[in-house]
């Protein structure tokens, strides 16, 4: 079952936000893109919480007129999992599983925005995605 705290980076797992987990490597992320109707403009932004690690990073790429542009950003979490910005790049939860705002502030490069994303659709529990764990393997090289 979904909830407003879903669009929220608190996830310990794959599940939704009622269920807790405690893989080292989890990761929570929001990631957008976007293009004009001619594609001329392409955009992808990402925000990645790795919460056992204690780190956030962002990303902002703009390919206009055959350019790309990149703007990338990372910091320290220091556990606070609801300060969605890493310098320039902040995300807003205007209205939880409805609207949200990407900014990008002005910085020493060419980049910024301000991005409003609003649902279409209510929205839709996906299947969890999971990787089996690695196990450990030997291998034997012969000449």
């Amino acid at each position: 079952m979904l909830t407003k705290g879903d669009d929220f980076p608190l996830h310990q797992s794959a599940e939704p936000i009622a269920f807790a987990g405690t893989d080292r490597n989890f990761y929570d992320r929001y990631f957008f893109n976007g293009y004009s109707p001619d594609g001329s403009v392409f955009f992808a932004a990402a925000m990645g919480f790795y919460p056992q690690l204690g780190i956030v990073d962002a990303a902002f790429c703009v390919l206009a007129g055959g350019v790309q542009h990149n703007l990338r950003a990372s910091r320290r979490s220091g556990g606070e999992r609801l300060d969605l910005s890493v310098g320039p790049i902040a995300i807003a939860i205007d209205a939880p599983l409805e609207t949200l705002t990407l900014r990008i502030a002005a910085n020493d490069g060419p980049l910024a925005a301000e991005l409003r994303f609003t649902a279409r659709h209510f929205p839709i529990e996906e299947p969890r995605f999971t990787a089996a764990t690695a196990r450990a393997c030997s291998w034997t090289i012969r000449a």
